[in-house]
């Protein structure tokens, strides 16, 4: 992900990633959004904005069934797991990959 850096303003990033998976607030209360994107997608931007939009369609029922989908169609060892957390000033602070 060459496109993150810490500090960056979320707004950047939603601009190149689309919407996050998932968005929650930490016990700081930081805004962390979650994304799992399959490696060498060049489309990862539009399946996350698909993924968010029926996300939010559906108050959140659409993950229960959309991500054992998706890991079963392409195989857990194809996807990335990103974990972005922000700052009260909705910056970059950190960036985890989970397996």
């Amino acid at each position: 992900m060459a496109q993150l850096r810490l500090s960056q303003p979320r707004y950047t990033i939603l601009a190149v990633l689309g919407q996050p998976n998932r968005t929650s607030l930490n016990t700081a209360a930081e805004r962390v959004d979650e994304y799992i994107i399959q490696h060498g997608d060049t489309a990862a931007a539009e399946w996350s904005n698909f993924h968010g939009t029926l996300s939010v369609a559906t108050l959140g029922a659409w993950e229960v069934v959309a991500i054992p989908v998706e890991l079963a169609r392409q195989g857990a060892s194809n996807l990335l797991h990103l974990r972005l957390t922000y700052d009260q000033d909705e910056l970059l602070s950190s960036i985890t990959t989970a397996p």
